[in-house]
């Protein structure tokens, strides 16, 4: 019975109940006891094993947990911030469209009716020098009353038509508008040797045009800084082009058109110009009209 007396105690320190092991296996010698001992303590093992296995685990599956609902609220962020960014989309098309509509309802030639009505009285004024587009606040002027022939000075009797129009354009009214001047020949080349000399092209002669009748209102007191020249040469005719040397007499012209002023303070003043070279003065009658 000493065998017995040792093994309950050894359970009841192994912290085992000595009457339900005792009744599953009845007395046992020391050897059987050692072996149940052994797989006692290798079960208590791999379960101290497994229960930190399974801790380790629920840990990673916290920090799993915890990183998708970080990943869940990235995603609501995103997309909130997409939603705000679809409706500031759609406020800016709507913007645009609202815009592209006012485009192209918006009639910039349109002028006020005190000017609209100075100029329509300019050109009944002088006929035939000068014509009124009203639906584009352009007045057209006729380089062949304008200028002689393959030349871009002002003829003295059209510097008096345009000393009118110079008035009308440094009136109260007429300085909110900015001057675009825009110069247009034919389709004949210059031959003559004075005009090769200075206006080597026609796209030359129509710019060098322009800035003849820029030059001229500005003397007549319409600021420099209001005036801006360009030339299309031959490129923008109004009608077809004649065969032949004469070209045709309407496609050149100097178009004058009115736009709405910018902010003319001094960073926009004109720069020192250059006084022009010299130009040859050759009779030109017997070459094509330009």
């Amino acid at each position: 019975m000493m065998i017995f007396h040792e093994v309950r105690r050894r359970f009841i320190l192994a912290g085992i109940s000595a009457p339900i092991l005792l009744a599953s296996i009845g007395c046992v010698n020391q050897s059987q006891y050692d072996d149940l001992y052994s797989a006692n303590r290798a079960l208590e093992e791999r379960n101290v094993a497994l229960q930190q296995e399974m801790d380790a685990k629920q840990s990673a599956l916290a920090l799993l947990q915890q990183r998708i609902q970080e990943g869940d609220s990235t995603v609501r962020e995103i997309q909130n911030r997409n939603s705000t960014l679809n409706s500031s989309l759609v406020q800016i098309r709507e913007e645009y469209r609202g815009l592209s509509d006012r485009l192209s309802n918006a009639s910039f030639g349109v002028l006020d009716p005190t000017v609209d009505k100075a100029l329509r009285q300019f050109v009944n004024a002088n006929p035939g020098i000068a014509t009124y587009d009203s639906e584009n606040g352009m007045v057209r002027f006729s380089s062949d009353l304008t200028f002689n022939s393959g030349s871009a000075d002002v003829k003295p009797a059209a510097m008096q038509t345009l000393a009118e129009f110079a008035r009308i354009l440094s009136g109260n009214l007429g300085s909110q508008y900015d001057i675009r001047i825009v110069g247009h020949t034919d389709n004949v080349r210059p031959s003559k040797p004075a005009t090769l000399q200075n206006h080597p092209t026609n796209m030359h002669l129509s710019v060098h045009r322009a800035i003849a009748v820029r030059d001229a209102i500005k003397k007549m007191g319409v600021p420099a800084n209001r005036i801006e020249v360009a030339g299309w040469g031959e490129f923008r005719p109004l009608m077809t082009n004649n065969p032949g040397k004469k070209g045709t007499a309407g496609n050149r012209r100097v178009e004058i058109f009115l736009v709405p002023a910018m902010d003319h303070t001094e960073r926009y003043a004109a720069p020192v110009e250059m006084a022009e070279p010299p130009r040859a003065n050759v009779d030109e009658q017997n070459y094509p009209m330009k």
